[in-house]
């Protein structure tokens, strides 16, 4: 248990630890969130389970479909549309 990667720390300067070592704790923190919410998720499960369980689902939610890829010449009229977008915007604040 420590930070990965440590014995890199001898070839990098003091600023370059400090992003690692602070992208590190802010990596922690964001899994301790994570299971928080897991554990909440799964508190409310045993709660229906316990209090009302025909209302207990079968199955877990199904996740949400993914949006449809777009083919290459719609991909393109959409990205020249945002970047017309753009350049009004750009003349009209200047």
């Amino acid at each position: 248990m420590g930070v990965p990667g440590a014995g890199g720390f001898f070839d990098r300067t003091p600023r370059e630890i400090e992003w690692e070592i602070l992208a590190f704790a802010r990596g922690k923190t964001e899994r301790a969130e994570e299971l928080s919410a897991l554990a909440w998720l799964a508190g409310g499960y045993v709660a229906l389970g316990v209090n009302a369980p025909r209302r207990y689902p079968a199955r877990p939610p199904a996740p949400r479909e993914r949006s449809r890829t777009m083919a290459a010449g719609e991909m393109k009229r959409v990205f020249q549309s945002l970047a017309g977008r753009r350049d009004c915007d750009d003349a009209g604040g200047a």
